[in-house]
């Protein structure tokens, strides 16, 4: 382990970090209902663009109904292996330019990462659980 690594080791080992109970932990690790996917569809913003697949959130309000099965499927299949597929642990990270600013400087762009949707309601299931 090498010095810094050790240093963060120790550091985060001392803090005070919140930890879940038996009943917490049951629901983060409950299935997700096909119920719980239908209403975190509707939260989804509008107008943000797609990740590497290419599936809009107006995609996922459009067709909820009739991908909602695959999703439960899915989601379930994550919590019970405890392993994601690559296509939601991967992100296109893209270099926008700061308004104003001159775009021959690399220090007045910001970056932008797109995460495919299907994540994105994961992530904001666990959330809402949390």
């Amino acid at each position: 382990m090498g010095r810094t690594n050790i240093f963060l080791y120790l550091y985060f080992a001392n803090l005070p970090l919140p930890k879940l109970d038996e009943q917490q932990k049951q629901s983060l690790d409950a299935p997700i209902s096909a119920a719980e996917i239908l209403s975190n569809i509707k939260c989804l913003s509008n107008g943000k663009a797609p990740g590497g697949d290419g599936y809009t959130t107006e995609f996922f309000k459009c067709f909820s109904k009739e991908i909602t099965p695959l999703l439960v499927i899915l989601y379930n299949d994550i919590i019970q292996k405890q392993f994601m597929p690559q296509s939601m642990r991967t992100a296109i990270i893209s270099l926008l330019p700061k308004p104003g600013k001159d775009h021959l400087d690399v220090n007045n762009y910001r970056p932008l990462s797109l995460l495919n949707n299907y994540y994105k309601l994961f992530a904001k299931i666990l959330a809402k659980r949390l």
